[in-house]
Parts: structure tokens; C-alpha cells; sequence
């Protein structure tokens, strides 16, 4: 059984040119380039499924008539979102990501939360008002399994794909717990009883070693290390029964629904800056994001030692970029089979790549060549964009002006 402690690093940073200011764009505060961000959600009372942009702007339904929605999850690789129905319908259904092509998976259970792996083609669920398991099955509904097969009032579940876990909300008897296992459900573990009511939504920050939580009879939203430790308040003023919540670990915030107020709200990852992004709903209880990918930048250096980095596209050779290590970027975790160089950044891969201290400053650089006919830029272009990925899939891009010579 799989027990992950460890934390994963996410690339911080700015990507500049140096014949420019630098643009630093600290962890959490990474500039997002697709405008397709937006959150989704369940409405129990009003029967439907709903969804916004991220700052609470542009709301549609997508999914009506519908018996007590509860949890959601989104594959949004796979253009398709989950959810959780009780009432008269008991059932897993889902739909494409505007709504159309409803499909009915499971039948004849009762479930609260839901979570996917979506890599592993599996879906989770604590089932509240039917069996009390905790259960998965194919994303098609197909092989249901049974994973914790004693009862209880089990709600929210997260999983953490990684270390091979999966963490949930029980509310049972007059104090509630947060519990774990294997995605297999063996080694059941508490990780906190104290403390607790009435725990319902739960997400994950693996790379940060955290767990966030919801609780409607503390009136709080709370977080702690994976294995339960340091457990601390967040949000403990103006709630009244939070209930699903999810976080945008790149942009630094989490969101949350709340029944008793009516609204969706989000604040940041420490609690401050709490903002109602919806209000006037009915009984929104799960909620899900649609995160477009963030694009942080690094330090660079066209044709290092050489000032104004000037380009001739008629040139047969090749052209130096630098990825420099900085204060706050790794330039080693940057992958240099994922690097494209050129007039829109997805022309050119690098020819060589090495590892060296390019600048002098004692610390280990990644010195990069691209061949100039390969990167598509023509006389009289006046930008070129560099792009790419670390090693752990964080995006990285640069755009700015440059000066071509050469041309007569």
C-alpha cells in the first residue's frame, strides 16, 4: 500500500528576453492563456447543472430536470462531466461538457461524492443513500466494485492518483472523520476525529501536502497535511453550510458552494480575500473546474553574451537560447524535448541541448540550439515565441518583439 509524503515542485518563475523588464510570475499567481476556465456545478433544489467563468460571470445551464444533482467531476481531456443523482433517480449519469448526450452509467445506488481517475478509465463514489460503500466502476458504468464494504455516512471523496490513495468525508454518528486507503480500499486509516461535525467536500493538493475540507456543522472550511496533521482554519466567518469545493492550484485559489447563503465563493488558498463569485442559487452542493492550462515564463537569453539579440533568417546556422537558473526557476526541470522556438513558438525543436553555467553566476543553465531555417521567422518579423513544458507538464512560454537583420 502506497503512503506518498513527498512533494512535487511546481515550475515558478517568469519567462523573459533580457532586452526586456522581466515579467515574474510567482507560483500561485501563473498567467493563464486559455480563456476556457470556468466552473461547473449541481444545484439540488433547482434539479441542474450549471456553469460560470471562473470570476462568476456567464452563467448557463447546461443540464435541467434533473433529481437532487449532488456531487460533479469533469474529464475535460475527454470532453465529459460526472455526476451523482438521488431523489427519485439514484443513479451515476453523464454528459458532454455543454450538456448534451446525457447518459445514464450506474444504477441503483445512492451517492454524495464522486471522483475520477481518468488515466486508469475508473470512476469513485461514496454511496450515502443506498448501500453506505465506497465504490468504482469504468468510466462506461461497467464492473462495478465494491472498496469499502462496511456502512457508513460517507460524502466527499478525492483521490491521489500518484501515491494510490483516495481520502473521504464521513459525517457518521454525532462527530465526523476524514479517513483513508488504498484506491484498492485496503489499510483503512483515520487520519483526523478530532474536531469535526458534519465534513462534506474534500480536494487535494498533492504536490503541496495538503488536504482542504468543508464542514456545515463547524460552519468552516479547514485544511491539513495528507496525513492529517497541522490541521488548521481557513474560512470561519460568513459560512453558513459549505459543501462542495475544489481548488485552481495554479492560480492560487480555492472555490467553494455554500446551501445555507445560496452562493458560490472563492478566496485564497489561505483563506483571505474571501469573494462571491454567484449568488441566488438554490442548493448548490458539488462544484468542479474547468482549468485551462497556466503558462509561466523563464529567464532567457537569445545569443547569450551578444546585445541587441539581433536574428538573420537567411543565416544557415543555428541560434543559442539560454534557460537561466534563477532565484525561482530550476532551469534543469525545464524538458528539451517539449522546447519549440520560432514565429509562433512551434516551429523549431532544439538541435542540442546541454547543461552548463551560462552566465557565470554558479548556477547550472540550459543552453538550447535551434537551427534558424527551421524556425520560420522571415524578414521583417517582429516577434518570435518560445515554448514548452518541465519534466512535471508546468507550461512555459515566451513572446516578445525581436530585430531581424540580413534582409537587403
Amino acid at each position: 500500500m502506497k503512503r506518498t509524503g513527498k512533494t512535487i515542485r511546481a515550475l515558478p518563475g517568469g519567462l523573459i528576453l533580457l532586452l526586456v523588464f522581466p515579467l515574474v510570475l510567482l507560483p500561485g499567481l501563473a498567467e493563464r492563456v486559455d480563456a476556457a476556465s470556468r466552473m461547473y456545478w449541481t444545484d439540488a433544489s433547482a434539479g441542474k447543472i450549471q456553469k460560470a467563468n471562473l470570476e462568476g460571470s456567464g452563467v448557463e445551464d447546461l443540464v435541467t430536470g434533473l433529481s437532487e444533482p449532488q456531487g460533479i467531476a469533469l474529464d475535460v481531456a475527454g470532453g465529459k462531466m460526472y455526476w451523482v443523482e438521488v431523489g427519485s433517480a439514484l443513479k451515476i449519469r453523464r454528459a458532454n461538457l455543454d450538456g448534451s448526450g446525457v447518459e445514464d452509467l450506474v444504477g441503483s445506488v445512492g451517492p454524495a461524492g464522486i471522483s475520477l481517475d481518468v488515466a486508469d478509465g475508473k470512476m469513485y463514489w461514496t454511496d450515502v443513500f443506498v448501500t453506505g460503500l465506497i465504490q468504482r466502476a469504468n468510466l462506461d458504468g461497467t464492473g462495478v466494485e465494491d472498496l469499502v464494504t462496511f456502512g457508513a455516512d460517507r460524502e466527499g471523496i478525492a483521490l491521489d492518483i500518484a501515491g494510490g490513495n483516495m481520502y473521504w468525508t464521513d459525517r457518521s454518528g454525532l462527530l465526523g472523520k476524514i479517513q483513508w486507503a488504498s484506491l484498492n480500499g485496503s489499510g483503512i486509516e483515520d487520519l483526523i476525529t478530532t474536531g469535526l461535525i458534519d465534513p462534506r467536500g474534500i480536494a487535494l493538493d498533492v504536490a503541496g501536502g495538503k488536504m482542504y475540507w468543508t464542514d456545515t456543522g463547524t460552519h468552516k472550511i479547514q485544511r491539513a497535511n495528507l496525513g492529517g496533521t497541522a490541521v488548521e482554519d481557513l474560512v470561519v466567518a460568513g459560512l453558513v453550510t459549505p459543501d462542495g469545493i475544489a481548488l485552481d492550484l495554479a492560480g492560487g485559489k480555492m472555490y467553494w458552494t455554500d446551501f445555507g447563503t445560496h452562493k458560490i465563493q472563492r478566496a485564497n488558498r489561505d483563506g483571505s480575500g474571501v469573494e462571491d463569485l454567484v449568488a441566488g442559487l438554490s442548493i448548490p452542493v458539488g462544484i468542479a473546474l474547468e482549468l485551462g492550462p497556466s503558462v509561466v515564463t523563464v529567464n532567457i537569453d537569445i545569443k547569450p553574451g551578444n546585445f541587441p539579440n539581433s536574428l538573420n533568417p537567411r543565416s544557415k546556422g543555428v541560434i543559442p537560447v539560454a534557460i537561466l537558473t534563477t532565484a525561482t526557476v530550476d532551469a534543469t526541470t525545464v524538458n528539451p524535448a517539449m522546447v519549440r522556438f520560432g514565429a509562433t513558438g512551434t516551429e523549431a525543436a532544439p538541435l542540442q541541448s546541454a547543461l552548463e553555467d551560462v552566465d557565470g553566476d554558479g548556477d547550472i543553465d540550459l543552453i538550447l540550439h535551434f537551427s534558424t531555417q527551421a524556425t520560420g521567422i522571415r524578414c521583417g518579423e517582429a516577434s518570435s515565441v518560445l515554448t514548452g513544458e518541465t519534466f512535471t507538464g508546468q507550461a512555459i512560454q515566451w513572446s516578445d518583439s525581436i530585430r531581424t537583420v540580413g534582409c537587403k
